[in-house]
């Protein structure tokens, strides 16, 4: 069981990491527009 809270853990992160950073991507491609 430890091993499955550890990858939802892991993939919980990865997924905001992944929201976050194309966001960001997006508002710079805006602002060079």
């Amino acid at each position: 069981m430890i091993i499955i809270i550890i990858i939802s853990y892991i993939v919980f992160i990865m997924s905001i990491w992944i929201l976050l950073h194309y966001t960001w991507m997006f508002s710079e491609f805006s602002d060079n527009c």
